[in-house]
């Protein structure tokens, strides 16, 4: 045999022995993570598992048989090494899954940001250009958050002479009138104050300067101990709208929906209650408005909604709209049905950027958002913020469709990473897994119902404790729907059939 022959032979056996080295280590990680994830039956692993490793066996097999090197032993090389990479990709792919998975269900500190604002033609751009301002503080709400930025503040430019208003309402009408010449307030009480009357465009009046950012440590919302699996439960799904994309930050719930799911009978119902209704919040008993209550955490949300129908809620999943644009995006987009044709308002389309603003009557695709814009719009309509619950609904519906597609896993990454971003759950990441397993091995269809409490009679404009008693545009409770909805949950929970509204 000569050199060159020798030089090949010896080639083609590195090679062969290459692939075989790969195509063992591949199939190593990728059983290790699919034990680990528990994203699949341990019986399926366990049948991967045993394929993978009579396909090592067999390569071993043909690679160490006695013989010449053949072109059929290079041939099974190359093969081991595409299998290797499809492996290597799928090894991938349940880490990106499981990643995710974590990172939804991972402990959360809430957080605030007290901000430092001025009239928004002050010359003032950061925070030492106030030394000297006269400095407005309310006395309610936010006094702790609001006198340790206070603190922060002065460690910064030193000692600075305040004002005390007895409100968060009095601080921004003091700020607007020259009164003070700059303020401190919790960031998510700004767009509350625009709910009152003088003070309907103070975003556009103030200008935020700088900001200080503190995580709380909020009551735990702890679940019940409730198999997923098997046990009714109740998840409360909050869409907050902060102006920051920190899902964690305490904003405004302006979406407020239980999802009370029957693993048994496969049966979901979404009761939407409206961001307006007038409800006594669960810290103090004190009327305001529903979305009122996630400026103080989400367990507010929840015990506000507990007492309101009378049930124990276990879970909870928040997302912000930002969250929203971007999960409809990464699914290619959602056909949404809406019950009328209307024009979306600039207010709607405010985080929305320019899009198309009309909604037909029956099947509408929508992008991220446009998807947004319609969640979101309310002055629209007759019916107010009872449809605008409705066209939220209307959209988890559309959502859970598309989600529920096969051809929609091509788009899994961009998935992942809009909902890894955007939304956090106390769901625990066995629970979430636990679920995503008992579908992938079912593929069971839902039903999915819907109810949303409606307005009842009487005045519309309450005093509200968020705004230090000021009065504000409410939804007064309707006592008759409220009963219906708290019927049908009850309906669903135990297994028996929907009363329909």
């Amino acid at each position: 045999m000569n050199e060159k022959n020798h030089k090949a032979i010896n080639g083609q056996k590195i090679f062969c022995l290459a692939c075989m080295g790969l195509m063992a280590a591949a199939s190593i990680i990728l059983v290790i993570l699919l034990f680990t994830s528990g994203l699949l039956n341990k019986g399926v692993v366990w049948a991967i598992t045993g394929g993978l490793a009579l396909l090592n066996g067999l390569h071993i097999w043909l690679q160490l048989s006695k013989g010449k090197v053949h072109v059929g032993k290079t041939i099974c090389g190359a093969i081991a090494l595409l299998l290797a990479a499809a492996m290597i990709v799928a090894a991938v792919a349940v880490g990106k899954v499981s990643g995710a998975f974590r990172n939804i269900s991972k402990e959360r500190k809430e957080g605030i940001y007290v901000g430092v604002y001025v009239r928004a033609d002050d010359p003032a751009k950061e925070l030492k250009d106030v030394s000297g301002y006269l400095l407005g503080i309310a006395a309610q709400p936010d006094r702790d958050n609001t006198l340790r930025a206070l603190k922060d503040m002065e460690d910064a430019v030193g000692m600075v002479e305040e004002k005390e208003l007895d409100s968060s309402v009095e601080l921004a009408s003091a700020l607007l009138s020259g009164d003070v010449d700059a303020m401190l307030l919790n960031e998510a009480f700004l767009d509350t104050l625009e709910e009152t009357d003088g003070l309907t465009n103070l975003s556009d009046q103030v200008k935020l300067i700088h900001e200080f950012y503190y995580a709380q440590e909020p009551e735990q919302v702890v679940p019940a101990n409730t198999n997923v699996l098997t046990d009714s439960y109740i998840i409360y799904l909050s869409g907050s709208d902060a102006r920051s994309t920190d899902v964690s930050v305490r904003a405004r719930s302006d979406t407020n929906i239980l999802a009370v799911v029957n693993p048994t009978t496969h049966r979901i119902l979404l009761v939407n209650t409206p961001r307006d209704y007038y409800v006594p919040l669960a810290r103090n008993g004190q009327m305001d408005k529903l979305t009122h209550a996630g400026i103080y955490g989400i367990e507010e949300s929840i015990a506000t909604l507990e007492n309101l129908y009378g049930v124990d809620v276990s879970y909870y999943a928040r997302i912000n709209f930002y969250g929203l644009k971007d999960i409809v995006d990464a699914v290619g987009g959602i056909d949404v049905v809406s019950p009328l044709s209307f024009t979306l308002s600039t207010n709607a389309c405010s985080k929305s950027g320019e899009i198309d603003r009309e909604v037909v009557e029956g099947v509408n695709h929508m992008d991220g958002a446009k998807a947004l814009a319609f969640a979101r719009e309310r002055y629209g309509f007759a019916d107010g913020d009872n449809q605008r619950g409705k066209n939220q609904m209307a959209i988890l519906q559309a959502l859970t469709a598309k989600l529920t597609k096969a051809s929609t896993l091509v788009n899994y990454q961009s998935i992942l990473t809009a909902v890894s971003n955007n939304m956090t759950t106390n769901l625990s990441y066995e629970d979430i897994t636990a679920l995503v397993r008992t579908q992938l091995a079912s593929m069971s269809e839902w039903k999915i119902d819907t109810y949303a409490v409606t307005q009842g009679s009487g005045s519309t404009s309450q005093p509200c404790y968020s705004l230090g008693g000021a009065a504000a545009w409410v939804m007064p409770q309707n006592e008759a729907s409220v009963q219906t909805a708290r019927e049908m949950i009850q309906n669903v929970l135990n297994g028996t059939e929907d009363r329909q509204s």
